[in-house]
């Protein structure tokens, strides 16, 4: 039996290892009359070397045993500190061994990569000494990695290596599988490759997997050059496809080129392209083919886009530059500035996407776009930004009428969350009814004097849907991931002023809306000039206001209070026409001529679950206290269903358009 409590050595080494100082302690070793032993030792020590191929600790642990038997073989664990192999450095290496009949496992391996994270496998095993000329064989299972803060995470590792040994030099190459790897909430699913080292470099090649449900494969290449170590990869993958509840993206092919000096940074520090061809939006059968490029550098861990653009088919070009700044942590910033953009070509590469009336139509002028998005690629991801439009008009048919936007330009604010907020409803308070006094507080509320004059706006020269047109339209817009907020609106609209906000919500797949106007001086002349059929059928000046709710399309949901009133007015005298007060029904004791003044006009209603429902319609006129002039509306037969109403309303603007409105109304 042999005891010792400490030895210590200067340095040794051999053809396999090279050691700076080291110590033994708690050596146990005994050898019985059968030639057959055992051994219980502890020992660390510094500078290790190993087959002078550049793998080395600075220091290391180990505790090994063996019973007599044998039959367990020699046991025990080994720590590494501070590992390092063609400059990748390993801060912490942990296994669990066990040697026996020339076969060496290693369980509950734990390796810690610098900078990228923890590699872990449960079960490695090498099979040593199969003769000469006879390579060992290393083979691992069970293998996973997570790294770069939870955003690598990689299950299902596994390997086979053959090593070659000659004296003291070692030759070595084999091949990784990984059944799936989750890639910046990404899934890579059954990765291999074949990794090839020589003295100066590490080659990846046959690189191959899936991605996106498409194909990827290619080389990369980590070369040591003098002082530098060079990062290089060639990568394509073809056939993906990006599939949501919203829209269907297909790649086409992507191809990557990269090279770049590994250093202190986690990313290689170069430069490279991203090329994609036959990128298609959605509905595949009718979307346009285009192809992105995008010229790339990483200064740190931000990557500069330096030149990128869009094309479609017929050459036209979108540019962009950008920015993403702590690109591998949860800090992740992207800015992107897409510069002076024609509509025709997004209208183009998003027609799968766009409601028919706009994918049909024609549409001209250009926009920019400077958007910023924090925390990018994670659920927290906020943003902000601006779309600035540049002469735009639209031309186009709704319901088969006429529809046309003309002399759009200003900006659109994007934003990470927009509040929502409908001044009339504090206006009214818990009366819930729409009067002159909230009238006049809201025309306060909505006009400029009262608005930040910081705010950015949107301006539109006119609208014309059908008999419609509205001219002079300015509001200011606020968009965030799933609301638009229109905080104003003004316009011109016959001759009068329309004011209003309006707040849409998609979030539930609406949209929900809640929309306010107030109209001031409209003029009931200029509506009746331009309905040939229906021309000095009532004229004067009137106000009015409108709170309505909704959600989407669905007319049954739709709520809300309408007022209006008629007002004095110098430029409008108050008439209504003898045609028009035999379809109404009226009541009059005095008539000359075609038309009939009148001093008082009220209506208001509400709208509920759909139905159009006139509380009060009055029209009259008095001489001396005695009125010569009454229109009522019918107690009984005063609803209307939002869905008839609209219908009749596109109906005017259909065949006014064609001048051939007629309309009759029943009493």
């Amino acid at each position: 039996m042999l005891k010792s409590d400490g030895l210590y050595w200067g340095s040794f080494s051999n053809n396999v290892v090279k050691s700076g100082k080291g110590q033994l302690k708690g050596l146990v070793f005994n050898l019985d009359e059968n030639n057959d032993w055992s051994l219980n030792v502890s020992s660390n020590g510094s500078e290790l070397l190993v087959f002078d191929e550049g793998f080395s600790f600075k220091s290391y642990q180990a505790e090994i045993n063996k019973d007599k038997n044998g039959k367990s073989g020699i046991s025990g664990t080994v720590i590494g500190k501070d590992a390092n192999y063609k400059d990748i450095f390993f801060p912490n290496i942990y296994a669990e061994l066990n040697l026996n009949d020339d076969v060496l496992k290693l369980t509950n391996v734990k390796m810690q990569i610098r900078r990228y994270g923890e590699f872990r496998t449960k079960n490695l095993s090498a099979v040593l000494n199969q003769g000469k000329g006879v390579p060992y064989k290393l083979e691992f299972t069970q293998g996973s990695f997570t790294g770069l803060n939870k955003n690598i995470e990689s299950k299902g590792i596994g390997g086979k290596f053959d090593f070659y040994i000659d004296k003291s030099k070692i030759r070595w190459n084999g091949i990784i599988f990984i059944n799936e790897s989750n890639f910046y909430k990404s899934k890579l699913t059954n990765l291999s490759f074949k990794i090839k080292p020589s003295r100066d470099a590490f080659s990846l090649e046959k690189i191959s997997g899936r991605f996106l449900g498409g194909n990827l494969k290619g080389s990369a290449l980590i070369r040591r050059i003098e002082s530098s170590t060079i990062f290089s990869s060639q990568l394509e993958f073809e056939n993906a496809f990006i599939h949501s509840d919203k829209f269907e993206l297909s790649l086409g092919r992507v191809d990557i080129e990269y090279k770049g000096e590994l250093g202190k940074s986690l990313l290689p520090q170069g430069s490279g392209r991203v090329k994609l061809s036959d990128l298609m939006i959605g509905n595949f059968d009718k979307a346009t083919a285009i192809g992105v490029q995008i010229e790339l550098k990483t200064v740190g861990e931000t990557f500069i886009i330096e030149n990128g653009f869009i094309q479609d088919k017929g050459r036209a070009k979108v540019h962009f530059t950008g920015r993403m700044e702590n690109s591998l942590n949860g800090n992740r910033r992207l800015h992107l500035d897409i510069l002076d953009f024609p509509l025709v070509l997004i209208k183009a590469i998003f027609a799968p996407l766009l409601p028919k009336v706009i994918s049909d139509g024609q549409v001209k002028g250009s926009a920019s776009l400077s958007l910023t998005s924090n925390h990018f690629l994670q659920e927290e991801y906020s943003f902000d930004g601006r779309l600035s439009i540049k002469g735009v008009s639209f031309t186009g048919r709704y319901n088969d009428n006429y529809f046309y936007i003309n002399g759009i330009n200003g900006t659109i604010l994007l934003k990470d969350k927009i509040k929502l907020e409908n001044p009339l409803a504090s206006l009214m308070g818990e009366r819930l009814t729409l009067d002159q006094r909230v009238f006049r507080g809201f025309i306060d509320a909505v006009t400029p004097d009262y608005l930040n004059k910081e705010g950015e706006f949107l301006s539109i020269r006119e609208v014309e849907y059908g008999f419609l047109r509205i001219e002079d339209i300015e509001c200011e817009v606020e968009l965030d991931k799933s609301k638009l907020n229109i905080k104003r609106f003004e316009s011109t609209l016959y001759k009068g002023r329309v004011f209003g906000t309006s707040l849409m919500d998609f979030s539930g797949g609406g949209p929900e809306y809640n929309t306010s106007l107030l109209f001031k001086g409209i003029s009931l002349q200029s509506i009746t000039d331009s309905i040939p059929s229906i021309k000095d059928y009532i004229t004067g000046r009137i106000n009015g206001i409108i709170w309505l709710t909704g959600n989407g399309t669905k007319l049954n949901t739709i709520d809300g209070p309408f007022h209006f009133w008629d007002i004095k007015s110098k430029d409008e005298d108050r008439r209504i026409g003898k045609a028009f007060l035999k379809h109404l029904g009226a009541k009059e004791k005095f008539f000359f001529g075609t038309s009939h003044k009148y001093d008082n006009a009220e209506i208001n209603g509400y709208v509920k679950d759909g139905v159009i429902t006139f509380k009060e319609l009055d029209i009259s006129h008095s001489i001396f206290g005695i009125k010569t002039l009454s229109v009522k509306v019918d107690e009984k037969r005063n609803s209307i269903s939002a869905a008839h109403f609209l219908s009749v309303v596109r109906e005017m603007a259909r065949r006014a358009g064609a001048g051939s409105l007629k309309i009759k109304f029943e009493n």
